[in-house]
């Protein structure tokens, strides 16, 4: 999901007073009040990867963070402010440099953290808080700090106005972020402090398009158990009922499939904070609650699709990139309001054009000026409706279908429009002082009629193509997501099915896969990624036979 090289598992020990304050090139106990000029200095053995180097050259990363763990005094995430490295000689070793900033502090005296990290801790996507000295062989190390990993997953309560016009749509959203394998033990203080030593807070999580809060946002906090056996997640929840924008696609308006979502960021750089999808626990949509069922259909039902993406640096003066998430429901709207209500009547006006070759009760032809004044009145009355339902129709700067369609309608009257004007001059031929029609009127009318009805066929066509290949789109992406929520429950089936082993081989029920939810059926599946689950676990569970 980054585009910059990262070295997460880069790590080295701290050499004998190894991290001292220092003001003004001068050293200083930790007995001391904080001055701006106050800087960390730690000493690492042995030369940097050159991806520490790149890392600090991209300016979309943000500050970079120095990780300190099992460290006396100085365990904690430090700003980088300058990084040296000598290199070793016949009579020295190698020696890397970094100079951090120290956060502001109150007091006389720089206090140490009250708790560890252990940022190696088994399984855990997150950096781990642990009670100071365990586990007691927890050597002091450094590290680039690691970014921590939110599993995002939400529940649409209720869409209950979806305006086309004005391209919004009002919803009630929880939003669930869990930081999984966040602590040890429940501790909100020694959480808070830690999220803060990453620059963030609760706060700084929040919906990225609400244009109107009609409720809240509500916000708390609660620790819950963690896929990881022994630790504690951290979940922050958020809840609010407003009107979210969205950039509909429109150009197959009144056929058009639209997927609406509500979208999630962190304020802090994509270094420090990342957004993922829970894939474990699927987002939901209260589809029973679904106010609109007359205006839109649900293809996919209640499900709503997680993407998580990263916003460009030129969005923020900073150059900065931040991390988001994108939840979104798919709406099929219900076109027949619109084909009744203006597909259907400028259709039936265009239709009755050609009756202007109509004869008199003598057998005669209408006359030029009251073909005229009957073809413009047909086009002012299309007009006059237009503008009666114009505020029913999306206004962007694009043709929608339905837009295109009146268009030709207004084409069709154009065309009638000049045959009204022209035909008693081209139409007609003088035979012995009698005037003769050339070719009979009607073959023109029954001709627009004909291109008229071809057209309403290749509109309808088209439409319901559009419909169909928007549709196809979103499935693909539907089953890329369904195929990645899949492929997470099967690693922690496997995840499961070696620990397991480990405790006496006894598979459990529920680690087979459940019916096929994925295509809708209900016969069993068996979903084999690249490294084939079933046979790891066929070899796992026959190693076992065997051992024992």
């Amino acid at each position: 999901r980054t585009e910059w090289p990262l070295v997460p598992r880069w790590r080295a020990g701290l050499v004998s007073t190894s991290a001292r304050l220092v003001i003004a090139g001068k050293e200083v106990g930790t007995a001391v009040p904080w001055d701006d000029k106050m800087r960390l200095h730690v000493w690492v053995a042995g030369e940097l990867p050159a991806e520490v180097f790149a890392l600090r050259e991209s300016m979309s990363t943000g500050r970079q963070q120095l990780a300190i763990a099992a460290h006396e005094t100085f365990v904690g995430m430090w700003s980088i402010d300058e990084i040296s490295t000598n290199v070793a000689t016949s009579v020295s070793t190698a020696m890397s440099t970094f100079v951090c900033y120290v956060p502001r502090y109150e007091g006389v005296a720089f206090s140490p953290l009250q708790f560890d990290i252990d940022f190696d801790f088994e399984d855990s996507p997150n950096p781990t808080i642990v009670p100071r000295g365990s586990p007691p062989s927890l050597e002091p190390s450094v590290r680039i700090a690691p970014t921590l990993h939110f599993f995002a997953r939400t529940t649409l309560m209720m869409i209950d106005q979806v305006d086309t016009v004005l391209q919004n749509f009002r919803a009630d959203a929880l939003v669930e972020l869990r930081l999984r394998g966040l602590a040890s033990y429940p501790n909100e203080a020694h959480v808070t402090q830690l999220l803060g030593q990453y620059g963030m807070r609760p706060d700084m999580l929040d919906f990225l398009n609400v244009s109107e809060f009609q409720m809240g946002p509500e916000r708390w906090q609660v620790f819950g158990k963690s896929f990881v056996p022994g630790l504690q997640d951290y979940i922050l929840k958020i809840r609010a009922k407003a009107t979210f924008l969205e950039p509909f696609e429109l150009q197959n308006f009144p056929f058009d499939v639209q997927p609406v979502g509500v979208v999630v960021t962190a304020q802090c750089p994509v270094t420090r904070v990342e957004i993922v999808p829970n894939l474990e626990y699927v987002s939901k949509f209260l589809s029973t609650s679904f106010a609109l069922g007359a205006v839109f259909d649900l293809p996919f039902g209640s499900e709503v699709q997680a993407k998580s993406s990263t916003s460009a640096p030129a969005e923020s003066s900073a150059g900065l990139t931040y991390s988001r998430i994108a939840f979104s429901v798919s709406l099929s709207r219900r076109h027949n309001y619109f084909v009744n209500n203006i597909i259907l009547p400028l259709g039936s006006v265009t239709l009755l054009c050609p009756l202007s070759a109509a004869s008199k009760p003598d057998g005669s032809r209408m006359g030029t000026g009251d073909r005229l004044a009957y073809a413009v009145t047909l086009m002012l009355t299309a007009v006059a409706y237009k503008l009666v339902i114009s505020s029913s129709v999306p206004q962007v700067s694009y043709l929608t279908m339905v837009e295109t369609y009146t268009l030709v309608c207004f084409g069709f009257m154009w065309v009638n429009l000049l045959e009204s004007a022209l035909w008693p001059a081209f139409g007609y031929v003088l035979v012995d002082s009698e005037v003769v029609e050339r070719i009979s009127e009607w073959w023109y009318a029954l001709g627009f009629v004909f291109a008229f009805a071809l057209y309403n066929l290749h509109f309808r066509l088209a439409g319901a193509l559009r419909t169909g290949e928007a549709r196809g789109t979103l499935r693909t992406i539907r089953r890329q997501w369904q195929h990645d929520r899949v492929q997470s429950r099967s690693y922690g089936m496997l995840t499961a099915a070696l620990a397991s082993r480990r405790e006496g081989c006894a598979l459990q029920p529920e680690l087979v896969p459940p019916s096929d939810a994925i295509a809708g059926r209900s016969r069993a599946f068996r979903w084999t990624p690249g490294g084939n689950l079933s046979n790891k676990i066929k070899k796992d569970q026959a190693g076992c036979s065997r051992s024992n």
